[in-house]
């Protein structure tokens, strides 16, 4: 028996030490597999040197293979290994450890091949097929025995009857993808009206009477995508439109509200033509001013922007203001002397 075999996964690299354990090469394994991995080491040291090549399982750190070998010659440059096949283990991750006995050994290339030796590309028997009943008596692997001449097929389509196909047994067959017309599919049931969907030329849906269920997608329309689009956030939007209802329901009809609006903007212009711009001149805060002319509390700033006009030089709100006036008055007197006058009236008849 002569096999070619693929490999699943290749690395290669450079300016690798390897004077202490150096990992390289980690495959992560999908499921059960007998692989053999290979390594190729270049640029090592031309000294004579001792190299420890070992297969570990990294996931639960042990060691599945090792074996140490000197170089043939002290002066080689290049050494390979081929290591023995073993089987993965499902989710666990495989790499290769070497190390040298060469402290020189400190720039070198490496390519690390994992073989899978399950995945055979030609596979040729020698002598008479019936030899090997079944095949899987030689491959570790699942076969599945044809019956009749092995010279009748030269494939399994060759195999299958037209019209009939060919029966595998009742295990479950998966195709990864299929070419050219599904004749028919028979045995399968389908939901009710699955024919009314109208599926069209370009795998879409011509026509849908009712959803049912419906999963959320990036671009369906949403409640909260609507709400966010026009402004409101609140989860009642009826509420929301009826509010706003309420305030333009009064509004009058156009083209009264044209007139209006007129009106509004003729006397807004008439009272921005009597505020001048001198109106308030001087006064920082007019409440301040306001404060100044009621009450007596100190306020310098404000004393001081009355005074400086014509008529409040002489104002001090802490004598002058309402507060104060009425404080002079509560302490006036509030009893008064009564004199007595006398007046004489002269007859001068």
């Amino acid at each position: 028996m002569a096999a070619n075999f693929p490999y699943l996964y290749q690395i290669s690299g450079s300016g690798l030490s390897i004077v202490s354990n150096a990992q390289i090469g980690a495959y992560s394994s999908l499921g059960r597999l007998l692989l053999r991995p290979s390594i190729r080491l270049s640029n090592l040291n031309p000294s004579a040197a001792t190299l420890t090549v070992a297969i570990r399982n990294v996931t639960d750190g042990f060691t599945i293979w090792r074996t140490s070998e000197a170089k043939h010659q002290s002066s080689d440059t290049a050494m390979a290994v081929v290591m023995p096949s073993f089987y993965t283990l499902s989710g666990k991750t495989y790499a290769i450890w070497v190390q040298s006995t060469n402290p020189s050994d400190t720039n070198v290339s490496f390519t690390v091949t994992w073989y899978d030796y399950m995945m055979v590309d030609t596979l040729y028997f020698d002598g008479n097929y019936v030899s090997v009943n079944p095949i899987s008596s030689l491959l570790e692997v699942d076969t599945v025995y044809l019956s009749g001449s092995y010279d009748a097929a030269a494939n399994l389509k060759d195999a299958c009857t037209p019209g009939a196909g060919f029966n595998l047994g009742d295990g479950l067959i998966q195709v990864s993808s299929v070419s050219g017309n599904v004749g028919g599919i028979s045995g399968v049931s389908f939901p009710s009206n699955f024919g009314a969907l109208q599926i069209n030329s370009s795998g879409h849906i011509s026509r849908v009477t009712l959803v049912d269920t419906t999963t959320a997608n990036a671009d369906m329309i949403t409640p909260s995508g609507i709400r966010s689009a026009v402004g409101l956030s609140a989860s009642n939007l009826d509420t929301q439109l009826a509010a706003i209802s309420s305030k333009t329901t009064n509004l009058p009809p156009d083209p009264a509200s044209q007139s209006l609006v007129s009106s509004v903007d003729s006397k807004v212009t008439t009272l921005l033509s009597r505020i001048t711009s001198s109106l308030f001149q001087g006064i920082t805060s007019l409440a301040s001013w306001l404060g100044a002319i009621a009450g007596k509390s100190a306020d310098p700033a404000t004393k001081a922007e009355i005074n400086a006009t014509a008529g409040g030089a002489s104002y001090d709100n802490q004598t002058d203001s309402n507060e104060a006036i009425r404080d002079k008055l509560d302490a006036a007197p509030t009893s008064y002397a009564i004199r007595n006058i006398t007046i004489t009236e002269k007859d001068h008849t």
